[in-house]
């Protein structure tokens, strides 16, 4: 594949040091592994695949999978909650009028919008400072939404959806801590 100092890899080639950092990656033997071009250039070496100025690749951990899977289930739950309750008209509130609740529904929109791309971000590169910052405002604008929403259900006295914030409670919990405490 080319000289004893670099390997050539399509059009470029790539020096000592890539290929060590490559073979430190520890990518599996024998497996084709697949990158995105937003990165870099994919370069293969050997069996390896090495692309510059990617996300350090890590093995991901439980607290890591949490952080993905649990905002962005939280954050689409919200999308689907407002699209439901707007489309099967059972925000009252809308009738009468009120700009309040428009505010409100676009900042519980946003909080789903901003939990599903910090989900993604932590998919993409956990370690990243701004993967750090926009999963933490997620989770900051989602304990904001869920100290605020229940009264609005305490008062008109509907246990199921005052449940429901309970529930959301359970899995934000562990997520915020997973969050700051890896941060």
């Amino acid at each position: 594949m080319g000289s004893a100092r670099t390997e050539r890899t399509g059009s470029e080639e790539l020096s000592p040091f890539a290929l060590a950092r490559c073979a430190a990656a520890k990518f599996p033997r024998d497996v084709p592994v697949l990158a995105s071009r937003r990165f870099g250039t994919p370069k293969v070496v050997g069996l390896y695949l090495c692309t510059r100025h990617t996300p350090r690749m890590r093995r991901m951990e439980f607290g890591d999978w949490y952080l993905v899977i649990v905002p962005i289930l939280v954050g689409v739950g919200m999308l689907g909650f407002w699209a439901v309750a707007i489309g099967t008209r059972r925000v009252p509130e809308i009738d009468s009028g009120g700009i309040e609740i428009w505010f409100h529904i676009a900042a519980e929109a946003v909080t789903g919008v901003v939990l599903i791309f910090g989900g993604i971000a932590v998919l993409i590169d956990g370690e990243s400072p701004l993967t750090v910052v926009l999963s933490s405002l997620g989770l900051g604008m989602l304990v904001y939404t869920l100290v605020v929403s229940p009264g609005y259900y305490v008062e008109r006295r509907d246990a199921p959806l005052v449940w429901m914030f309970a529930g959301f409670w359970i899995l934000t919990i562990p997520a915020v801590v997973v969050r700051f405490v890896g941060a």
